[in-house]
C-alpha cells in the first residue's frame, strides 16, 4: 500500500493539471505577477458607437443583423456597450453558433508559450437569463489557430466558470455565482505555458462591490501544444456550441452585453470598472 501511495504521489507531481490556490486576496495585499508587456495594447469601450469601436483589425462575427450591435441601453462606463444575441435557429459562423468579436488580427494581442498578459472586461447579464442546466455559454475565450480553446470563461447553470484545456486534461473551476441585471467585472492574468509553469488568476466583482476578490489562482499547463507556426488570440461575445448543427436545449435564445475589453501589462491598465 505504501509503495502504491508513493507511485501515486510521483505521478501527480509530474502531471500538468492546474492546481488551485483557494486563498482569497485583494490586489493591494497580493504580490502581483509580472506581464511580458508594459503598456495597454487594446482598449475597446464602444464609445465610437460602432461594433468594432473604430478598431479596423477587429473581426465581428454574426450570422444575422441583430447578432452584434452597439447598445445605449446598458453601459459599464460611458454611453455604449456591445449587445450579442443568438437564437438556436441562427446559422453557424466559422463552424459554430456564435455572435463574437475576434482579435485574431491584432498582432500585439497574440500569445504563445512564455507570454503573460492582463485582460479585463465587463459582462452584463439580463434579468431574464435562464438556466440551461449543464450546457455552457462561452462569453470570453482564448485559443490557438487550428485548435480548440486553451481557456474560456462561460456561464453554466447559475455560475461563471473557468475552463482550462491542455494536451492531457480539461478542468473547470468556479469563478462566482451568476449576478443578473448588473455588470460583472473580470480581470484575468495568464502566463501561458504547456507545462507546469503556467499561471492563471481571476479577480471578480459585481458592479455594486467596491473591491475585487481573487477567486481563482491556478498553476499548471493552460494551453494545448500549438501547431507549428500557430499563435494564440482571444474572442468575446456569445458562443453556444450546444446549438451547433441545429441541436437544441431547454433554452433557445440568449442576449448578453460586453464593455471595456482591455489587454495590458498591469491590473490597473485593464480594470474594466473605470
Amino acid at each position: 500500500m505504501l509503495f502504491l501511495l508513493c507511485i501515486l504521489i510521483i505521478i501527480l507531481n509530474n502531471c500538468n493539471f492546474p492546481v488551485i490556490d483557494n486563498s482569497s486576496g485583494k490586489p493591494e495585499s497580493f504580490n502581483m505577477p509580472q506581464a511580458t508587456i508594459t503598456e495597454r495594447i487594446l482598449n475597446i469601450t464602444y464609445e465610437t458607437g460602432t461594433s468594432n469601436d473604430g478598431e479596423t483589425e477587429l473581426i465581428v462575427q454574426g450570422y444575422e443583423e441583430y447578432s452584434c450591435t452597439v447598445s445605449s441601453s446598458y453601459e459599464r462606463v460611458g454611453s455604449y456597450s456591445i449587445r450579442y444575441e443568438l437564437y438556436d435557429t441562427d446559422g453557424m459562423v466559422e463552424g459554430g453558433t456564435r455572435a463574437e468579436t475576434s482579435a485574431i488580427n491584432i498582432i500585439g494581442c497574440r500569445y504563445n508559450e512564455g507570454d503573460a498578459f492582463y485582460y479585463g472586461f465587463s459582462i452584463f447579464i439580463p434579468a431574464d437569463w435562464q438556466n440551461d442546466e449543464g450546457n455552457e455559454d462561452i462569453i470570453f475565450q482564448w485559443k490557438h489557430t487550428g485548435k480548440g480553446p486553451d481557456c474560456f470563461i462561460g456561464i453554466k447553470r447559475e455560475e461563471f466558470v473557468y475552463r482550462i484545456n491542455n494536451d492531457d486534461y480539461a478542468y473547470q473551476y468556479h469563478i462566482a455565482d451568476l449576478a443578473k441585471d448588473r455588470w460583472n467585472d473580470f480581470i484575468v492574468y495568464i502566463d501561458w505555458s504547456c507545462e507546469y509553469s503556467g499561471r492563471n488568476i481571476i479577480w471578480y466583482k459585481s458592479e455594486e462591490q467596491n473591491s475585487y476578490q481573487r477567486t481563482v489562482d491556478l498553476k499548471g499547463a493552460n494551453m494545448y501544444t500549438p501547431l507549428e507556426s500557430s499563435f494564440g488570440y482571444f474572442k468575446w461575445g456569445l458562443y453556444c456550441p450546444k446549438w451547433n448543427d441545429s441541436n437544441t436545449t431547454l433554452v433557445s435564445h440568449r442576449i448578453i452585453f460586453h464593455d471595456n475589453i482591455r489587454t495590458g501589462g498591469t491590473f490597473e491598465q485593464v480594470d474594466p470598472s473605470k
